[in-house]
């Protein structure tokens, strides 16, 4: 699946309320490339996300930066940043700064 599709289908899901699924797509789909070495895709999948279209749901955001969390550290996925970036931002506008802060900087690494 591209990763155009891939983002399509984590909006129907999400918009369908199938929170639960469009977590096991995001964690699998992104799990699956890191496995195959394509990080190249993981950091698409980071530019290409719209993330005030998920903003609703947080934790779908989060699980974005937790399953390239080991990557991140090793400096396999820079684009993760700005999107990480971008979370904070709608993380901040719609949590408050204390609770968006708590959430992303577990996370986010290179946003502490």
């Amino acid at each position: 699946m591209d990763t155009a599709d891939f983002l399509k289908e984590v909006y129907r899901l999400a918009e369908a309320g199938n929170e639960d699924e469009c977590a096991q797509r995001i964690m699998g789909y992104m799990d699956d490339a890191q496995r195959a070495g394509k990080f190249d895709i993981c950091c698409r999948v980071f530019r290409l996300v719209d993330v005030v279209r998920l903003r609703q749901w947080p934790s779908l955001l989060l699980d974005f930066l937790l399953i390239t969390f080991a990557a991140a550290r090793q400096n396999l996925v820079p684009d993760r940043h700005e999107f990480a970036q971008r979370v904070r931002v709608v993380l901040v506008e719609d949590l408050g700064e204390s609770r968006a802060v708590q959430l992303i900087d577990r996370w986010a690494l290179d946003l502490k």
